[in-house]
């Protein structure tokens, strides 16, 4: 996918939404911000990130291992920590389903959970390294509305208020939270502004008419 004339930046203590319809280019924008380049960028892009990055995809990696262990990634153990991630994750209420807790199997790629747990298993090893820059693909997709409500108000706006927020999102009511907003379209960023400004837009009206169908 070829990303065409991207200005992009992202501060701390800030969320930055990135919107567009299927296929515009905002995964393709967020693996650039993490050096992930498989499609084409102009050899005299630079890209420039201040401090480490926790990147959860749509499709997030997990490793074939126990629950406790893909959380703490090789990290030493810290209980008031690991109880935070579970708690800000959502995952603490699945830990009641699993036969062996947080001991229990992940499976292969992650097949012994559903897209929802490995979405929040991936937010809470995120939250456990505690990194500078939080980098989310649509990660609300895959949770049901409670959920998603909570980890928007209590973790995203609570525990990492004070980090860099990057994420893209079809959850529309949620772009009220952020300090910055990117309208992509055809690998562009066609529009960029405040909440306020965005939403008066004709092309983000348009986006919205299109979205409300999906």
């Amino acid at each position: 996918f070829k990303l065409i004339d991207i200005n992009f930046k992202a501060k701390k203590n800030e969320i930055t939404f990135v919107v567009g319809k299927v296929g515009s280019g905002k995964s393709s924008l967020l693996m650039a911000l993490v050096g992930e380049m498989g499609f084409d960028i102009d050899c005299g892009t630079k890209i420039v990130r201040d401090g480490t990055v926790s990147f959860i995809t749509q499709k997030p990696w997990v490793m074939n291992s126990t629950l406790k262990e893909n959380i703490l990634m090789g990290a030493p153990y810290d209980e008031e920590k690991f109880q935070a991630a579970l708690k800000f994750s959502c995952l603490d209420t699945d830990l009641k389903t699993f036969p062996k807790g947080i001991e229990n199997e992940t499976g292969e790629n992650g097949d012994a959970l559903s897209g929802g747990q490995r979405a929040r298993l991936s937010l809470a090893q995120a939250l456990y390294q505690d990194t500078d820059i939080y980098i989310f693909d649509d990660i609300l997709s895959a949770l049901d509305s409670y959920v998603g409500s909570f980890i928007m108000e209590n973790t995203i706006l609570g525990i990492l208020k004070n980090k860099t927020v990057i994420m893209t999102t079809h959850a529309l009511q949620y772009l009220k939270f952020g300090q910055k907003i990117y309208l992509m379209e055809e690998g562009r960023i066609v529009q960029e502004g405040d909440f306020s400004s965005i939403t008066e837009t004709d092309l983000y009206k348009a986006h919205l008419s299109v979205n409300e169908t999906l």
